[in-house]
């Protein structure tokens, strides 16, 4: 979470929002992404649109697994990885069996600052931030690995990828650039992202840290859940909303893709150039980037917040009226590539579970071979049987009988 002190004393940096468009460079166009139609004709969206299978899987809950009100989850190969209270947990992905702790929350040398975990795909190492300058390396077995020099200053707003021997980062909140380099922390390139605009610190009525994912008090969604930083301004003209731990940088294939909250291309990165692999056309709604943090503007004009892929689509969040809180529509959309065909439904009313007819799921997060994962709470659990006794907990609802009303919250997990 970024303290409030912290902006307060950065008066001379600027706050960087991205880029509403970049100009092309060389390569060649995968897509062209029309979503004004389906936003003006929003439509049902159903768990069946993401996979064919959903599953129901309760964490374990004892002494050492206990997840707070606040947490995130990951899906890596064969576990769920979740962060709450200042802790990262393992749980095996199938039966919820709670696995182990990983690392712990601290000063000390093998200790990290905070707890959002960054996961190497192929070996399964798992990352977190030391200081602004090292990271920390566990394996899946809790065992340190060392240390991981940095060749930039960490900022709230990094988030970072990994594909073999490269790392891949985008710091988002005060810099606005890309990196790669290696393992061993040498510098290979970088891109500079075009800024936004300088804010006028005088004009600064405060600034709101929202971490999510449960509690996030401004939108919701896979965007959202991720924490963002909401700047206020005195006039009550504009609001800067920034990304923090945003996922902006993903691996497909053999490629790294970038897309950046609020821009409505999808690059890859090619060694020192992004090059664009799709574009949300949204016509007359397109939000001109020097008008970005205007609220009257905003009301009129739609951002692509998140963008996540797999194999068979593009799921992606859209919403209007984002600088303009207490008016903000946030959606949820498919692409799905065969058909070119998209589909955008309301976020709050979710995916309806036409396979199991539970209760309709909200994405927190999806992994590289195509799985969506979201979290229920046992009290959403009870209040929905409650209000549905009809509801037979049996079939693919059978792991959430006789569930204690302490117990830890139950990951939904739709397969492809």
């Amino acid at each position: 979470m970024i303290k409030k002190s912290y902006l307060l004393h950065t008066g001379a940096l600027t706050l960087l929002l991205a880029a509403c468009s970049t100009t092309p460079q060389s390569g060649k166009l995968e897509g062209q992404i029309d979503i004004v139609s389906a936003f003006e004709n929003q439509t049902e969206l159903k768990v069946s649109h993401l996979g064919k299978n959903i599953r129901y899987v309760p964490l374990e809950t004892n002494d050492s697994s206990l997840v707070g009100g606040t947490y995130g989850i990951k899906l890596q190969d064969d576990m769920v990885v979740v962060t709450t209270s200042g802790n990262c947990l393992l749980f095996d992905k199938h039966t919820g069996k709670f696995l182990r702790k990983i690392g712990s929350k601290g000063q000390g040398p093998k200790e990290y600052l905070d707890n959002i975990p960054y996961i190497h795909p192929e070996t399964g190492d798992i990352y977190f931030n030391r200081t602004p300058e090292k990271m920390i390396r566990f394996n899946r077995q809790g065992e340190f690995l060392g240390e991981l020099e940095l060749p930039f200053q960490w900022d709230e707003g990094c988030y970072l990828s990994f594909q073999g021997n490269q790392v891949f980062a985008h710091l988002a909140l005060w810099k606005d650039k890309l990196y790669r380099f290696d393992t061993d922390g040498t510098a290979l390139d970088s891109i500079a992202l075009p800024a936004n605009r300088e804010a006028d610190f005088k004009d600064i009525k405060q600034p709101i840290s929202i971490a999510g994912p449960l509690g996030v008090q401004l939108g919701s969604g896979l965007f959202a859940t991720n924490g963002m930083f909401l700047i206020q301004y005195k006039s009550g003209e504009r609001q800067d909303i920034l990304p923090v731990h945003h996922p902006s940088i993903y691996a497909y294939g053999d490629e790294m893709r970038f897309h950046e909250a609020y821009n409505d291309t999808v690059y890859a990165i090619e060694e020192g150039l992004l090059t664009p692999r799709w574009i949300f056309r949204t016509g007359e709604y397109h939000f001109p980037r020097e008008l970005y943090g205007d609220v009257a503007e905003s009301e009129k004009c739609m951002v692509v917040t998140y963008v996540g892929e797999t194999e068979e689509l593009l799921f992606f969040e859209c919403a209007k009226g984002w600088f303009a809180p207490k008016k903000v529509e946030l959606c949820n959309g498919i692409y799905r590539k065969k058909t070119g065909t998209v589909m955008i439904g309301k976020h709050n009313e979710g995916f309806t579970d036409d396979l199991t007819l539970f209760i309709p799921f909200k994405p927190l997060t999806h992994s590289a071979q195509g799985e969506f994962a979201g979290a229920l709470n046992i009290e959403d659990i009870q209040k929905w049987t409650e209000e549905d006794p009809e509801v037979k907990l049996e079939g693919a609802l059978a792991p959430l009988k006789d569930l204690a009303d302490d117990a830890n919250p139950v990951v939904v997990i739709v397969e492809p």
